[in-house]
């Protein structure tokens, strides 16, 4: 029992990682399939296939909430424009009621009358 040394005694302190966790957020991954291997294609890290399985999932669920998004903004736009189009039906059903000679008189009432100058000297 004389070979056994208190962990207290050692200290062992190892740190060869090319990249700070903080530096890079390992979004390009590639996988090795014949060695289980996963690793960043920006900064060169292994990292472990539990942590990338994890990521890819989160991602995923990322991807669907925006796309549930857009859907929902998809649906609203398409009624506002169903709304629009009806109160433009609306606007015109409304100005072929009226009799042509009014809605003329209306346009040339409300439109500026602009002359050339050939016009206004004669």
């Amino acid at each position: 029992m004389n070979n056994i040394y208190p962990l207290r005694r050692i200290r062992i302190t190892k740190d060869d990682r090319t990249y700070r966790p903080s530096e890079c957020t390992h979004r390009h991954i590639k996988l090795d399939s014949r060695g289980g291997i996963v690793t960043c294609s920006d900064c060169g890290a292994a990292l472990s296939p539990f942590w990338a399985l994890t990521m890819l999932g989160d991602q995923y669920a990322l991807a669907l909430s925006s796309i549930d998004s857009l859907q929902v903004r998809l649906t609203q736009a398409n009624e506002r424009i169903l709304q629009l189009a009806g109160q433009l039906d609306a606007t015109r059903a409304q100005s072929e009621k009226l009799p042509q000679s009014v809605a003329i008189d209306d346009l040339t009432h409300s439109l500026p009358v602009i002359q050339s100058k050939d016009q206004h000297e004669s």
